[in-house]
């Protein structure tokens, strides 16, 4: 599986159907659409990445193959995106959590015997994680999946602006963010600096100019430090698959919390070598994309386990959670990457995940918090 664009910006050929829409009161997009109305029906909150919404391809994609599961979908925009207004002088950032604990909050009590899962994409996965941090095991939450997350914002903050490449994302991305204030350039006016904000060459330039000064952070650094999620890694109680490529123009690999995942049980990393930013398109089409196949497998796999007869019981297994479920997630993982002999080299898997060991016999072992090197022998 190698990717033929880099950045998931493309139309794709699927269409969403029976889609919901949230808008504090639950409602269909079409007349038409058909929903599950069986009470304990997963949910699936979808989180957009940076100036996304549910406009994006791969957030239609995604919740296109999640619907035809019959799950339901909720698309949780940001502030200001997808038709969202901005009513108040708070905009969302990449660490803004409680636009998420909101939705999750109304959505769990509004259907309170289904199933809730989330997938947060890029700076979405960012927020997803630091909301998990901050809740620990009182969220409502049952399982979740972080896709190509920045994880350390002032380390993708040096990245973005390192080579030819990643300036070509980073202008793309401001381009997007400016388009954005102007959707709002009164409210923007009014709180920034309109003429840095128009005049920004960068995302770090934006954020000098607007985000940190609605956020009432001193510096951008401050922002950037305070707004990572990695620092909540460690708190995150409950099943979380965590998807990077390790070519991300965008997201660096070097940003990876390796350690602090490796040290919670709760947590399954995996990366590929391939996959660009969101994009992990994958056969002679490109038509669909792998992380998709792969976050819905594991979701699956959690809801359909004997260890979750009901969401509520998940929440109190906490670390004991993930120390169950693991064989069963590792085995779905693999199995969505199309990995069928016991000795196929993991070209484009998870072999740098620091949680994740194949063994020659095909043997699947989580590496959790043990030594590497005991591992090695317990598998000689």
């Amino acid at each position: 599986m190698k990717p033929h664009l880099a950045c998931s910006n493309g139309r794709l050929a699927s269409k969403p159907r029976n889609i919901v829409s949230l808008r504090m009161k639950a409602r269909l997009a079409d007349s038409s659409s058909v929903v599950n109305k069986d009470e304990s029906t997963p949910i699936v909150i979808l989180i957009p990445g940076l100036t996304s919404d549910s406009s994006a391809p791969y957030l239609k994609h995604l919740a296109y193959h999640t619907a035809k599961r019959g799950w339901k979908v909720v698309v949780s925009n940001h502030r200001g995106l997808g038709g969202v207004p901005i009513t108040s002088d708070i905009f969302y950032n990449s660490g803004w959590t409680e636009d998420t604990r909101t939705v999750v909050n109304y959505v769990h009590k509004e259907n309170p015997k289904a199933p809730l899962f989330i997938v947060g994409n890029s700076v979405g996965a960012n927020i997803l994680v630091k909301y998990l941090g901050e809740e620990g095991e009182n969220t409502p939450v049952a399982g979740v999946v972080a896709v190509c997350s920045p994880w350390d914002l002032l380390i993708t903050d040096r990245f973005i602006t390192r080579a030819p490449v990643q300036k070509f994302y980073d202008k793309a991305l401001t381009g997007d963010l400016q388009d954005y204030a102007k959707l709002h350039q009164p409210l923007f006016s009014r709180l920034g600096n309109w003429e840095g904000i128009m005049k920004a060459l960068s995302i770090r330039d934006f954020d000098d100019h607007a985000t940190r000064l609605f956020a009432k952070y001193e510096t951008v650094d401050t922002y950037y430090r305070r707004c990572s999620s990695t620092p909540y890694v460690k708190s995150v109680s409950i099943p979380l698959l965590c998807i990077s490529a390790l070519d991300d123009p965008v997201c660096t690999k070097e940003a990876i919390p390796w350690d602090e995942c490796r040290l919670n049980k709760n947590i399954v990393l995996a990366t590929v070598k391939h996959g660009g930013h969101l994009a992990f398109f994958e056969g002679i089409t490109a038509s669909s994309l792998w992380w998709v196949r792969a976050a819905n497998e594991f979701l699956d796999v959690l809801h359909s386990s004997h260890y979750m007869h009901q969401q509520k019981k998940l929440y109190h297994l906490g670390a004991l959670s993930g120390a169950f479920l693991v064989v069963e997630l590792l085995f779905s993982l693999l199995m969505a990457m199309q990995i069928s002999k016991p000795n196929a080299p993991l070209d484009s898997s998870i072999d740098q995940s620091p949680y994740i060991n194949v063994t020659e016999d095909g043997l699947v072992a989580g590496l959790n918090n043990e030594p590497t090197t005991e591992i090695q022998k317990k598998n000689k």
